[in-house]
């Protein structure tokens, strides 16, 4: 029974941070508008969030293999419950900055750790609780835009949604808190630390890169998708929160298909990333708002698989250092986030919003050709 509840708690955390992260990437463009910040500065303010998640990821990841999964998974609820009352409590543009980093470290650790928990539970089925998992996380991300939308409209106050975040998170401490966490493989005694050891790993390092790529233009295309359909001529709040919806629906389809593969993972995130990348051409070819809507969802459901799919194969390389590498992973995604959803909103302010959308193809691209090289050396 304990067992059960603690995966409900998972799955429902996961959601949670679903529901938080789209929810920011709507409200970027309202604070944006309260701070009069350029593209660019809105890009930095995306990049504090993934700073945050690159700094949480590093410094728990193997602390959860070496001293647990309980105080790492407290740890980043502090780290998210401190940020959200910084920007609750916000006087500038500076203080929401460093409660978007602060939020990011505890999402960072969140995330990794409670990925790490589900997969100690289910050893022999990863890549099924993990696509599982990242179901109830895009059911999250679709709520959160209209959640977003609906603070502005009917309240005009988009630190609403981060009071109504600090209640969800401090209800999940407690009660993750309360209940055992389960046995788990320990690796064997080393004087050198875990996470060098992976590093040394060729085909680690080509499985950061791809999962880098991909969290990269997952997040470009869900923090600029409302911009892009506001310059196509939409003017509807409602509707640029329903396209960006659309994006995340597609990736709920998506990963109860996907969970249900346990074998040829390499060629599914192949056949994933091309999808994606054919829905992404009708976007950019297009230039259409309500074209717009169909194809994101598309491109979702191409998305979706691709983020469970990776760490399913970081847990079957390396199931004794799990928590070392989904830590390690985290960082990855943390350094795709910052960097190319930056360089989508530089090629934004320099060339338009179609020409941020069609770089794309280059992350897209990357991720094929690491699959297509993993697949011929390895088993899985």
């Amino acid at each position: 029974m304990t067992k059960g509840l603690v995966k409900v708690l998972c799955f429902g955390l996961m959601a949670f941070l679903g529901f938080y992260l789209s929810a920011f990437q709507r409200m970027l463009d309202y604070i944006a508008q309260d701070y009069s910040l350029s593209k660019v500065l809105m890009g930095f303010t995306a990049t504090a969030h993934f700073v945050g998640i690159l700094c949480g990821s590093l410094a728990t990841g193997e602390r959860s293999d070496r001293f647990g999964r309980k105080k790492v998974i407290g740890s980043g609820c502090l780290f998210f419950l401190l940020g959200l009352l910084v920007i609750w409590l916000a006087p500038a543009a500076y203080a929401v900055l460093v409660g978007i980093f602060l939020t990011g470290v505890g999402f960072g650790i969140l995330s990794g750790s409670i990925s790490t928990l589900l997969t100690d539970f289910e050893e022999g089925d990863a890549n099924r609780v993990l696509n599982i998992s990242q179901m109830f996380f895009s059911i999250g991300t679709v709520i959160g835009p209209f959640m977003a939308v609906a603070a502005m409209e009917y309240a005009d106050d988009w630190k609403l949604i981060y009071g109504l975040s600090f209640l969800l998170i401090l209800f999940f401490s407690f009660l993750f808190l309360k209940y055992p966490y389960p046995r788990r493989s320990v690796a064997d005694a080393t004087e050198e630390t875990y996470t060098s050891l992976l590093l040394k790993q060729k085909r680690f390092l080509l499985l950061g890169l791809s999962i880098l790529m991909y969290v990269g233009i997952e997040s470009g295309m869900g923090f600029w998708i409302t911009t892009y359909i506001r310059e196509s001529g939409s003017t509807s709040a409602w509707y640029a929160s329903a396209v960006l919806s659309a994006f995340w629906g597609g990736t709920i389809v998506g990963r109860y298909a996907v969970s249900r593969f346990s074998i040829k993972l390499h060629e599914i995130v192949v056949i994933s990333a091309l999808l994606s990348a054919a829905f992404l051409l009708v976007i950019v070819l297009s230039g259409s708002a309500a074209a717009s809507f169909c194809a994101m969802f598309g491109v979702g459901l191409g998305f979706a698989g691709i983020w469970p799919l990776i760490m399913a194969l970081a847990r079957a390389y390396y199931p004794k250092y799990t928590g070392t590498a989904f830590g390690l992973l985290m960082a990855c995604c943390a350094l795709g986030g910052i960097f190319i959803p930056l360089a989508m909103g530089i090629i934004g302010k320099a060339v338009g919003m179609n020409a941020a959308l069609s770089f794309g193809f280059v992350p897209i691209l990357i991720i094929v050709c690491i699959h297509l090289y993993l697949k011929r050396t390895s088993i899985l």
